[in-house]
């Protein structure tokens, strides 16, 4: 009846309106200036993602190698590894919900983006709830070629080259994908695109929408950069 529910709240638009709102609701904070509101909101944000996973950079190489064989073993076990797999996917979303997005800054001290720790903490919720339910099925079939579109820009995303066309395969054990949010979302989505009607369909609308508006306002905000440096 639970899972029920859900599932028909996920494909109700005031859902995803509520998601939008926390936007409002839940302002990041700083503990020199308290909870942020205005033009204050992105400077705050940048410091914060500028400096949260400076202390986690020893472990990338590590954390990629945990992520590429737990993706390996899925792709090669299939359901005997998918419990495990989609833990691994939940517990991975709590750890980024509260390490990407809080750092101790040196324009506004300690800085918490409030709104993605409750994005990335649901997400993070959803996919441990299908440890429980096991709505996904690991069970992967042979696809139209057209359906692996999303391989590219799942390896690539990973990958992460640190600056425009630098394919250093050494990006591949020392970008951030791990612990970033909008690096390791769309590694995880190709997987469960692949799987589709096989798969938590609630835990991976939320993912996928939460990826998707975090997506057009990274663009959003990378072009109007872009149009205040060429007019500055």
């Amino acid at each position: 009846m639970e899972s029920e529910r859900l599932e028909r709240a996920t494909r109700k638009w005031w859902f995803y309106l509520i998601l939008v709102a926390l936007l409002f609701l839940a302002p990041s904070y700083s503990s020199a200036t308290g909870f942020i509101t205005g033009e204050k909101i992105g400077e705050v944000v940048a410091e914060v993602l500028t400096y949260s996973l400076k202390p986690y950079k020893p472990f990338m190489p590590l954390l990629h190698i945990i992520v590429i064989l737990f993706i390996a073993a899925v792709l090669v076990y299939g359901n005997r590894f998918g419990k495990i797999f989609t833990a691994f996917v939940g517990v991975n979303y709590l750890f980024i919900a509260f390490l990407q997005n809080t750092a101790v800054t040196e324009r506004y001290g300690l800085g918490i983006i409030t709104v993605n720790i409750i994005w990335f903490s649901l997400i993070g919720l959803l996919w441990l709830r299908d440890v429980k339910i096991r709505k996904t099925n690991y069970t992967f079939s042979r696809q139209p070629v057209w359906r692996y579109w999303v391989v590219p820009f799942a390896v690539l995303t990973f990958w992460s080259p640190d600056k425009p066309w630098d394919f250093n395969p050494i990006y591949l054990l020392t970008s951030d994908s791990p612990l970033a949010f909008c690096l390791i979302t769309p590694t995880y989505l190709s997987i469960f695109y692949l799987l589709y009607l096989k798969v938590n369909l609630p835990a991976l609308r939320v993912t996928s929408f939460i990826g998707t508006l975090l997506g057009i306002s990274n663009i959003g905000i990378g072009f109007m950069r872009g149009v205040a440096r060429a007019y500055t």
